[in-house]
């Protein structure tokens, strides 16, 4: 099993992006399945990897020369399975947090695990950030600040009133 992203294991980061205009001239991309920013790599010779979480995009991403293909732990069983069936030359791997986890990936014969802090999301744009922000569960997105009560118009809040609405007179 390959381990990427423990503090002991010298690696090179992945630079986490998701659309075209993340993609400069680093290596090492990881993206979600997208057949667009396979052909923007292979055209610029960029390594890439992705997140895949469906046979198809397990097949394609390693006929189109993917490293890592990066699964669901739920699916993890199945895309072993397809490589290990048809000789893959990329890696089956998940994300992982912890050293105990990795017991439990050695148990279902996954190539690799990536440490999360291997995966720099830094690139990712602001629009996919803010799509992240939109799925968050609703009683979070949700949530209001709570109300400022009005403070009694004295002397100094009205000059300060003032000061703010007409400037320094």
């Amino acid at each position: 099993m390959l381990i990427i992203g423990h503090e002991l294991v010298e690696f090179s980061p992945f630079i986490e992006v998701s659309s075209p205009a993340d993609i400069d001239e680093r290596d090492n991309f990881l993206f979600k399945f997208s057949e667009k920013l396979v052909k923007i790599c292979k055209e610029n010779g960029r390594t890439f990897s992705v997140y895949a979480s469906t046979k198809t995009q397990v097949i394609l991403a390693n006929a189109f020369g993917a490293k890592f293909i990066i699964v669901p732990n739920k699916f993890i069983p199945v895309a072993q399975k397809l490589a290990d069936d048809y000789i893959f030359d990329s890696k089956i791997a998940t994300v992982i947090r912890r050293n105990s986890q990795i017991d439990k990936m050695a148990d279902l014969g996954i190539d690799a695990v990536i440490f999360y802090r291997a995966i720099d999301s830094s690139s990712v744009s602001f629009k996919a950030q803010m799509t992240n922000l939109q799925n968050l569960p609703r009683k979070i997105r949700k949530m209001q600040l709570p109300k400022v009560p009005q403070l009694p118009q004295n002397g100094a809040t009205s000059k300060i009133n003032k000061f703010f609405k007409h400037g320094d007179e």
